[in-house]
């Protein structure tokens, strides 16, 4: 970790807020912290209260954070642990394996009108049912002109023998002639080894121009043995950290990394963003900020990585944003460290106000330079 000073009574908090836990073998975080704070005010009235409007309370303070969390694994890894109940199979996710997984016993070819639906795969794991469907031959003039105009929905259901419905998103492809849509329903109890795709229209078409209700009926057998299904290895949390005085620090961290799975040509590390409160309302977030996630091996080289579509996740709430990134390769200088550049800290809305004095003749493009300092909910 940087030795900095640190300036200011926020910036105190936020370190120690955001300390770094003590780093295991298999999970090493550190963190660099850099507090910028700048206000930059204009007025030309003559001796007028000035106010801070809530919503520039809500963005004032920014602060560019980077913490680093160190992922070792490779040749000479040590397994936090790994729950053989969950795996992940590529392009259906992360399965509960406590009940055979099944899959589509072939694919199933549907034509009308020149257009062909095909269902190419389907997995059913204990959580899930994932179903693949393509489409081709979709004329372009079956799209609306009009951007505003979203055509049919194309809202497909899953058809049980005993007339249960299942919901599991829609058919679309936004004026493209070929696209592939992917479908997650829920679980299919053991004994039902058929069911009927049902797709109300293609999704984004003008309604009434393409064929509608469109069934296609579907067989489901065993998985092969030899199905690859890869572990999802899970990382114990590291202890808090304390202070001097043995107190606990923070009891979470803005950024962890949660899970992994190794694949045959890299990996996928699955995580989350967390918020921290502090005293008196304050908040650091590190949001939804996947995109801006950074990878670099122990040279300081970047590792590529994309998104993984296929990881599903718990719902986000306020406080928990998780994060889900594939890694192309193996070969690398390890350990590799994920950073998160910035992230945001923000104090509850309220006013604040001061004056100034203009002088007797203020003009239009004049400029004062403030250099006021103000305390917001405790805070300098």
């Amino acid at each position: 970790m940087n030795d900095f000073t640190p300036s200011t009574q926020l910036e105190d908090k936020i370190r120690a807020a955001i300390a770094v836990p003590q780093a295991l073998p298999e999970f090493v975080n550190q963190l660099y912290t850099d507090l910028m704070h700048q206000a930059s005010l204009k007025n030309r009235k003559v001796l007028r209260p000035f106010y801070l409007r809530p919503a520039w309370i809500a963005f004032l303070v920014v602060i560019a954070l980077v913490i680093g969390s160190t992922l070792i694994i490779g040749p000479q890894r040590v397994y936090a642990a790994v729950r053989q109940l969950f795996g992940y199979i590529p392009g259906v996710g992360i399965v509960d394996q406590s009940a055979p997984i099944r899959i589509l016993a072939e694919p199933v070819v549907v034509t009308r009108s020149g257009i062909t639906l095909t269902v190419t795969e389907a997995t059913l794991s204990a959580d899930k049912t994932v179903v693949v469907v393509n489409i081709k031959g979709v004329p372009l003039d079956a799209y609306p002109s009009s951007e505003s105009d979203p055509g049919c929905p194309g809202t497909a259901r899953l058809r049980l023998p005993d007339g249960t419905l299942l919901e599991g998103g829609t058919i679309g492809g936004g004026n493209w002639s070929f696209f592939q849509s992917r479908l997650e329903f829920g679980s299919l109890p053991a004994s039902v080894n058929e069911a009927t795709l049902i797709v109300d229209c293609i999704g984004g078409t003008i309604p009434g121009k393409l064929p509608e209700n469109w069934e296609v009926s579907m067989h489901f057998v065993p998985a092969p043995p030899e199905m690859t299904v890869n572990p999802v290895i899970e990382i114990s949390p590291s202890p808090v950290q304390t202070d001097q005085a043995g107190t606990p620090a923070s009891s979470q961290s803005l950024l962890t990394l949660e899970k992994y799975v190794e694949l045959e040509d890299g990996y996928i590390l699955i995580g989350a963003f967390h918020t921290i409160n502090l005293a008196n309302g304050l908040t650091i977030s590190g949001s939804d900020q996947t995109g801006i996630l950074k990878i670099t091996d122990a040279n300081g080289q970047a590792v590529t990585t994309e998104p993984t579509n296929d990881v599903q996740f718990p719902v986000s709430t306020t406080d928990y944003f998780p994060w889900a990134l594939k890694i192309q390769g193996k070969q690398f200088a390890w350990p590799l460290t994920i950073t998160l550049p910035d992230a945001m800290v923000r104090l509850p809305e309220q006013q604040i106000k001061f004056t100034f004095d203009t002088g007797p003749n203020p003009q239009v493009g004049q400029e004062w330079v403030l250099n006021k300092d103000v305390d917001m909910n405790g805070y300098h």
